[in-house]
């Protein structure tokens, strides 16, 4: 059974690495492009709806290049509605925020 995750793993892994090489984002927007995939898929899992029902692709990329800080930074993302905003806003918020925080992990001195 281990096997089976982890092969379903680096698939789901290498799925992700192609649709974002299709949709054209750089390294670092592939990785938050990933985050934010792993995000829509707890929400909609949660939800009980399609992945795509939250946001597609194309939006999450969208997100991926802008890197919003705000909610009316969202506004501004195709995709991203009132509605959307209201539900899910904070979610990507938090994604963004946390991708971008440094590891403070060994960082301190002592």
């Amino acid at each position: 059974m281990a096997f089976r995750r982890d092969q379903a793993t680096r698939t789901a892994t290498a799925a992700v690495a192609k649709k974002a090489e299709r949709i054209e984002l750089g390294k670092s927007d592939a990785q938050l492009f990933a985050m934010l995939k792993a995000e829509r898929a707890y929400l909609a899992k949660s939800q009980n709806l399609p992945a795509y029902v939250i946001f597609t692709d194309e939006t999450l990329a969208a997100i991926a290049k802008a890197r919003p800080h705000s909610l009316s930074d969202l506004g501004s993302i195709p995709g991203m509605g009132t509605t959307k905003i209201e539900r899910y806003g904070m979610n990507v918020i938090d994604v963004v925020m946390a991708f971008e925080q440094p590891d403070d992990i060994g960082d301190s001195v002592e």
